[in-house]
């Protein structure tokens, strides 16, 4: 048997040219689609010949090229160009397999521009295409006048940002030619026309095939051209070609029809477009004529509009939760009257896939919102989550189009499971999330896994989504790299670590299970089996520790480290983990907070070591007791770390004069006594003078500056000389209420009803308008004794003229300050009747819709009634709704250009009008990136009389620059709070606010 086989491979090798020592020859060059022979870089090109082998190296003028299509023992293989090769006459073409060496030089020409229009009829590359529904225009399927066609072509130059040869093109700013193609219809030009890159991202429809079935790689070289057909074209068969560079490429046939004069649907499909449909599903309708606000109806039930169409082609819905199952007639109706034409589509019980995050394929995250990656894995046991639609029922039933509520949340009726590679895994639920069909699928790594990627998929009902990975490591992993005092996340402007500071590493497998304490702080690089390693600039130091565990690690970086961006690496037990970066400043303070989070209190003290606090304690005098607010003229110390290198790292007491820093007090700049290290290695103290003009509040805001590093923003109570309590500056806060909250032992019961409007173009791209809310909550709370001194300062609102900065992208300190003891029962809902009628809220905590074009929360007079329930009583409150301010500057619609901001000048905000006991409530941030999960944001307060405001450069200089996630701001008319009773509660209020969104990029 071994000498058959044997006989056979070289038989096989033979017919395959691959006999050892017989060099590949090629015999062609030619473009994919014409067989032609002008070429371009980063174009694709067909390789014919013999010997070629199994997936050979090719090279284009000693460049490397990547292999779109390997040859796998045949005659012809599909390459891109590289991107950098040169142009000329005679580049040399050269294959080389294993076996045979390198072929022959086959020489080609290569040229800036060769374009090559594609022509086929199914697939991810069908071209011509409608954009809304990916499906080919044919004569049957012809396109109209106004709709945009779609051409995929290949040839058309270099692009701006450039992408490397083998990538797709990024979804994300797109890669856009840097010159811009003429498109032909017949012998007219088509003004407008766009070309860029492919990314294998927006191709869906009946025939879809596109990446998340594997096929992203046919994109690679690829570009999308597309065009609006101009008003006016007749019906008729026409002949377009494009033209870049002076080369035209060749012309294909579209097929051109009558508009229809009503609307038209031509596809409904789902997320990736999938097919599957289910009730409560998210679901892409487009078509033709399609209106600014229409009405769809699912089997005769209204579905919810997440976004809309206004004026386009295509519109997202969320189908009713209550439509009924097998075949169904989808109809869209505008206010004109005019109807479509049913529309069939099939729903079942389940159709689950899963949610792409911005352009990008659907990652599983931690918990903390990071996505799972290589650089950031999981580890067995820990739980992750990731976002389905298409899950199903729910219990309780989230009618169509309302927020899901998180008290209790609305689990699936089915769980479904989860499968990594074929191992199940534990601990899965799965919950309604959000306003818009959308799912949270949580489960838990196996614990039986190693190192590795795992292809994961969910199944419910017998129906399993495609498969994303899952990276999984078994040794030390770093999620984060943080000063001590501040947390700030990695990748932040403020995030550097100084030199001779303490800090934190954040993640998994660092050390033991149960957390190991340095008997002498920062005096070992080794406790317990950990050790740290920091190399910037080819400089290798190794951190002093003070105590590591399996999650978190403090350590103080040497004052010898280089400034500069580099590495840190843990190894633990002799396993070395994933390296995660670093960046080095010289000075960057962390000022410690009451809370240990880096938000909210910070750590300051009176001469006897006493802390600031809200109230005085019964003990006040002394170490760790607390002694009320501050007022002006007092001499106080702020603790931190980060102020900068000292000669003697366990040096304390040394001052350290030189380090040119400004510490803040209610936007007052206050005067510095005395700077350097405190009592203890690595930490730091500043002694200042609160200043005599310093606004009162309980949450005044507190931080320090050292040139464009910006420290954590916190917060302290000031009040009045002789003052025992801070007044809140949010007038809902009643001084008993005070009182209460931060001495009474019991629960604190409160309940609050929200009503605002909302520009649209939070969850709807280029929508225009606006969307009136509400909501209502009654929980009961008690308070941890440790944050209960310092607690009003977490939830009161900082003076007027000031901001506050918070160290993640939801606008509000992260911690969890309250023990919830209960949901209250305030009834089955709030009834608010105004000018314009009468709307229901539910007590449960969720959002829901008042009026999604914006009509219901008026000007005017209104009543506020609760009914009562088992916990709290009925009340009516009268509540009046004054007339807005008007944002005079700066604005920007959602489809207009956003607001360009320097975030060293600082931006100010101006308007008009406004209620005199009216307060401006400004709010924005940014992400790093598009994912949101890494940003900064900020509030700032101003009386609305005041008519101006400034945010200041020391709070924008915390933000990442760029156009990310939270680049929309909001500027928020509230209207005053207005108080209303009810026996069960000690507090209840009002809030209402409207609403204008300011887009941005910050520089």
């Amino acid at each position: 048997m071994k000498s058959i086989r044997v006989s056979c491979l070289w038989m096989l090798a033979t017919a395959a040219g691959l006999v050892y020592g017989q060099a590949p020859i090629i015999t062609s060059v030619l473009d994919p689609y014409t067989g032609g022979t002008k070429l371009s870089p980063g174009g694709q090109a067909v390789i014919t010949g013999t010997g070629l082998g199994l997936n050979p190296t090719v090279t284009v003028g000693g460049v490397n090229a990547f292999n779109l299509i390997p040859p796998q023992l045949g005659p012809q293989m599909e390459i891109e160009i590289p991107v950098n090769a040169p142009p000329g006459t005679t580049i040399p073409v050269i294959v080389t397999t294993g076996s045979g060496g390198p072929s022959a030089a086959f020489n080609i020409t290569l040229v800036q521009y060769a374009p090559v229009l594609i022509n086929k009829t199914d697939g991810p590359l069908t071209s011509p295409r409608h954009n809304s529904t990916g499906v080919a225009v044919t004569a049957s399927t012809p396109a109209v006048a106004g709709e945009t066609v779609v051409f995929y072509a290949i040839g058309l130059g270099p692009t701006n940002p450039a992408v490397a040869t083998g990538a797709l093109g990024p979804p994300s700013p797109f890669a856009v030619t840097t010159t811009t193609p003429t498109v032909s219809l017949g012998t007219n030009a088509v003004p407008g026309a766009t070309a860029r890159l492919a990314n294998g991202q927006a191709f869906f429809g009946a025939n879809a095939s596109g990446p998340e079935n594997g096929s992203a790689q046919a994109f690679i070289g690829v570009y999308q051209v597309n065009f609006v057909v101009p008003a006016g074209t007749a019906a008729g068969s026409y002949q377009v070609s494009l033209t870049v560079g002076g080369a035209t490429s060749n012309s294909l046939t579209l097929a051109v029809g009558t508009a229809p004069t009503g609307p038209v649907i031509t596809a409904i499909v789902g997320e990736n477009g999938k097919e599957a449909l289910c009730p409560g599903d998210v679901a892409i309708l487009s078509g033709l004529n399609l209106g600014q606000s229409p009405v769809v109806t699912v089997g005769g039930k209204t579905a919810f509009n997440i976004n809309e169409p206004n004026g386009g082609n295509q519109m997202t819905i969320e189908i009713p939760v209550d439509a009924p199952l097998g075949a169904n007639n989808v109809v869209l109706a505008l206010g004109s009257g005019q109807s479509s034409a049913p529309f069939a589509i099939t729903l079942t019980q389940f159709a689950p896939v899963l949610v792409p995050g911005n352009g990008s394929p659907a990652l599983p995250t931690h918990l903390n919102g990071a996505a799972v990656t290589a650089a950031n894995p999981a580890i067995p046991g820990e739980t992750l989550g990731i976002s389905v639609y298409g899950l199903g029922p729910t219990n309780p039933v989230v009618p169509t189009g309302t927020a899901a509520p998180s008290n209790p949340f609305a689990a699936t009726t089915t769980t479904p499971t989860v499968n990594l590679a074929t191992i199940p895994a534990t601990g899965v639920t799965a919950v309604a999330v959000g306003q818009a069909g959308q799912y949270f699928v949580a489960f838990t790594v196996p614990q039986t896994l190693t190192s590795g990627s795992f292809p994961t998929s969910i199944t419910i009902g017998g129906v399993t989504t495609g498969l994303v990975t899952v990276q999984v490591f078994t040794g030390p992993v770093i999620s984060n790299v943080a000063n001590a005092g501040s947390l700030i996340t990695e990748g932040l402007p403020n995030a550097g670590i100084a030199e001779g500071s303490i800090f934190t590493i954040f993640g998994s497998n660092l050390g033991p299970g149960t957390i190991s304490i340095a008997q002498n702080a920062f005096q070992n690089t080794n406790l317990s089996g950990t050790s740290i390693s920091v190399t910037v600039n080819g400089t290798v130091v190794a951190p002093l520790l003070y105590y590591t565990s399996a999650t978190q690690v403090a350590a103080l970086l040497p004052s010898n480290t280089p400034a500069g961006t580099g590495t840190i690496t843990v190894t633990y037990n002799g396993v070395v983990g994933i390296a995660a970066p670093i960046t080095v400043v010289q000075s960057n303070l962390g000022i410690f907070t009451a809370t240990s989070d880096g938000q909210g209190v910070g750590i300051v003290t009176y001469p006897d070591y006493s802390l600031v606090s809200v109230t005085p304690a019964a003990n006040c005098g002394g170490v760790y007791t607390t002694c009320g607010p501050a007022s002006p003229g007092d001499t106080l110390t702020l603790w931190a770390t980060g102020l900068g290198p000292v000669s003697n790292d366990s040096s304390v007491g040394v001052p350290l004069p030189n380090v040119p820093l400004t510490l803040w007090v209610g936007g007052v700049q206050a005067q510095v006594v005395y700077q350097g290290r405190g009592c203890c290695i690595g930490e730091d103290q500043i002694n200042f003078v609160v200043p005599a003009n310093v606004p009162l509040g309980c949450a005044v805001p507190l931080f320090v500056q050292i040139g464009n590093e910006i420290s954590n923003y916190t917060v302290m109570a000031v009040a009045a000389k002789g003052a025992s309590t801070c007044t809140p500056t949010s007038s809902f806060l009643s001084s008993s209420n005070v009182q209460q909250i931060t001495t009474s032992s019991g629960a604190f019961n409160f309940g609050q009803v929200q009503l605002q409007r909302q520009p649209n173009s939070n969850n709807q791209v280029g929508a225009a308008g606006n969307t009136d809310y509400g909501q209502a909550q009654f929980l009961s709370f008690t308070v941890p004794a440790a944050v209960q001194p310092f607690i009003v300062s977490y939830i009161d609102d900082s003076p007027p003229g000031t901001c506050t900065v918070y160290n993640n992208s939801n606008g509000q300190n992260a911690g969890n300050y309250f023990n919830l003891v209960k949901s209250l029962d305030a009834g089955p809902g709030i009834k608010v009747t105004g000018p314009n009628g009468s709307q229901t809220i539910p007590t449960n905590g969720g959002q829901v819709t008042l009026s999604g074009a914006g009509t219901f929360l008026s000007p005017g007079a209104y009543t506020v009634t609760g009914t009562g329930g088992a916990d709290v009583g009925s009340f009516t409150a009268p509540l009046t709704i004054p007339t807005p301010p008007t944002l005079t500057s700066p604005t920007t619609g959602p489809s207009g250009p956003p607001v360009p901001v320097t975030r060293a000048n600082g931006i100010t905000f101006t308007w008009t009008g406004g209620a005199a006991n009216s307060t401006i409530q400004i709010q924005g941030g940014n992400s790093t990136d598009s994912t949101g999960a890494n940003g900064a944001s900020f509030t700032c307060f101003a009386a609305a009389s005041a008519g101006t405001f400034t945010i200041p450069a020391s709070v924008l200089l915390t933000l990442p620059p760029g156009a990310f996630s939270g680049s929309e701001w909001n500027f928020v008319a509230y209207a005053a709070y207005d108080n209303f009773s009810a026996s069960g509660l000690n507090l209840g209020f009002i809030k209402v606010g409207y609403a204008t969104a300011v887009f941005t990029t910050l520089q």
